[in-house]
């Protein structure tokens, strides 16, 4: 099966042919009944404008020019599913047992795994589709009746096939949950996350919930972002989990193991949980980590555990999820680490956060004169200006030069910046120049706070010293960071770091962290496909005092900079 999607849609011949023979002067009710003997679909004619336009198509020999792919598409996370690869999911689905009687899509699109689902499942008498965009679910009505018209599908026995035009977000699937049957929840949910909707002004948003118990801090910061994808999925089991039956979802790997965290607090029924990467780039042109999630429905035992491998030739596999009350990335390679993971007796720091690398990220162009982004020079006080480090600049295991430089506009986070910088006539002028740059911060966590105001402040933030390491990063070597000019060097928010008084001390934490034990631990935490697979919650469970003893080493002494004041384990929330 072919079935080839256009946006200058337009009926293909044989359907022509079938309402011609028709006769398109009947009622619409009428063609309604005739439409539905061939193909199953409920109401294929909802109103007499889906009449009006089949009349004018009928009417026209060419279809419109093609519409670009834009933002209107983008809004919805529109990565339509080729046809090939839909087919080849459906049959790996065959191949797993699954023997479906009722198939949900809830964000069916133009209609790939739909249609590959009524070749595959022939088992199938029930068909729900969800589809917000009105010319999609024109265009996958059009392309049902097409299949079933075709020589080698009119024998098949269509199942009764429902399409609505409806927000996935607002639709009652309840309606649908107490069918009789075996069930496949199938399809390739919203690639988009709420943070990219709202800066398209769209409105195409689910209501929120907090149900992995953010912080009020943590949600201002990012950890309240999440994948429109997410919901669909959490929605579907929510409905669904407890019939008998199969999920299947292309969805990007965090979704994934998103959920397999969130098991312990949603308890759904759901195990036998695979994670089978595709190449996103091959198959949507899209740079992401993406997999095909699947997962068996009302099991006895709710699974917390996931295999990982590759959809196209299973290779690869390893399990995630949780090992007792720990969440890790490697379950077999955890084991032989898991004396590592606790509670580490320092306090881990992330970066400092302005939002505003334009005016503050600056070139040294010699005699106390420096650059900004736009090219504008400004002479600043030596000592308002810090050599500055982001995630590329640590590559190597010791740091001593920076390559750009910023200011600090405080030193601890209450402190107003008018405060700290009048001691610096000239750093204050720049900076209240570009004051409209400041104001301009979208970030909730600038509201109501001085103007100027930085995150990621405190006496920490001009340690001497400084154990790194990047959150972007795919690996986990960590680069001791020196004073540069008599002064601390500043990290950016992509770095998370550990400050010390002496140099001693940061040796010998350095050489901890750069251990094989302790390298093959994080390796067994951190999930390399993220976006930002380190994490300071990650770092936080590394516990320095049994890696010194698993190495025979003994600390030395209680470290002055920043212990931890509370023994307390830290939320694990990714």
């Amino acid at each position: 099966m072919q079935t080839m999607f256009k946006n200058n849609f337009s009926p293909s011949i044989a359907v022509r042919d079938f309402f011609e023979r028709c006769s398109l002067e009947r009622s619409r009710e009428e063609l309604n009944f005739l439409v539905r003997k061939v193909c199953g679909i409920e109401k294929f004619f909802e109103n007499k404008d889906e009449l009006s336009f089949l009349k004018a198509c009928i009417h026209r020999p060419q279809a419109d020019e093609p519409l670009a792919f834009g933002e209107r598409e983008r809004e919805f996370g529109d990565f339509q599913t080729n046809p090939i690869l839909a087919e080849r999911i459906c049959r790996y689905l065959l191949r797993k047992g699954c023997v479906p009687e009722t198939l949900i899509e809830p964000t069916c699109g133009r209609g790939g795994f739909v249609l590959a689902a009524l070749e595959a499942f022939p088992s199938l008498r029930r068909v729900v589709c969800v589809e917000i965009q009105s010319s999609y679910v024109r265009e996958l009505k059009y392309a049902i009746l097409d299949f079933y018209l075709s020589a080698r599908n009119k024998e098949l026995v269509p199942p009764k096939i429902s399409i609505f035009c409806a927000d996935v977000f607002t639709f009652n699937f309840s309606h649908f949950a107490s069918d009789d049957g075996e069930i496949l929840i199938l399809g390739n949910p919203p690639w988009v996350t709420n943070s990219d909707l709202g800066a398209l002004g769209s409105q195409n948003l689910p209501r929120k919930t907090n149900y992995k118990k953010n912080s009020g801090l943590d949600a201002m910061t990012g950890k309240a972002n999440f994948d429109l994808g997410e919901f669909v999925l959490k929605t579907m089991l929510e409905n669904f989990s407890d019939r008998r039956g199969h999920i299947a979802f292309l969805l990007k790997n965090s979704v994934v193991k998103n959920t397999v965290h969130a098991q312990p607090i949603l308890k759904f029924p759901i195990g036998e949980m695979e994670q089978l990467g595709i190449d996103a780039s091959v198959e949507f042109d899209a740079d992401v980590n993406a997999s095909l999630f699947f997962a068996k429905f009302a099991v006895r035992d709710i699974g917390r555990v996931c295999e990982n491998g590759d959809f196209y030739t299973g290779k690869g596999k390893r399990k995630f999820g949780w090992v007792g009350e720990k969440f890790v990335s490697d379950v077999d390679a955890y084991g032989a680490y898991a004396e590592f993971d606790g509670l580490s007796p320092l306090v881990w720091r992330q970066g400092v956060k302005h939002d505003c690398a334009k005016i503050l990220e600056l070139d040294a162009c010699g005699n106390n004169v420096f650059a900004n982004m736009a090219g504008e020079r400004v002479e600043l006080e030596p000592a308002a200006v810090f050599g500055l480090l982001k995630s590329s600049d640590l590559k190597l295991p010791r740091i001593r030069n920076p390559r750009k430089y910023s200011m600090l506009t405080q030193t601890r986070i209450n402190e107003p910046p008018a405060a700290y910088l009048s001691a610096f006539p000239k750093a204050w002028a720049y900076l209240k120049a570009h004051e409209s740059a400041f104001a301009a911060r979208k970030s909730s966590i600038y509201r109501n706070r001085p103007p100027f105001s930085m995150f990621g402040i405190g006496d920490y933030t001009l340690a001497p010293y400084k154990v790194a390491i990047s959150g972007f990063y795919k690996q986990t070597r960590f680069s001791l960071v020196y004073p540069h000019a008599g002064k601390p060097m500043l990290l950016d928010d992509t770095c998370y770091f550990l400050g010390f008084a002496c140099e001693a001390d940061a040796e010998f934490v350095l050489e901890l962290l750069n251990s094989d034990e302790v390298q093959k631990f994080l390796a067994s935490l951190v999930f390399f496909d993220s976006k930002r697979g380190i994490t300071k919650d990650v770092l936080m469970r590394i516990d320095l005092k049994r890696a010194a003893k698993a190495q025979g080493r003994t600390v030395p002494h209680e470290f002055e900079f920043f212990r931890a004041k509370k023994q307390r384990e830290l939320p694990l929330i990714f």
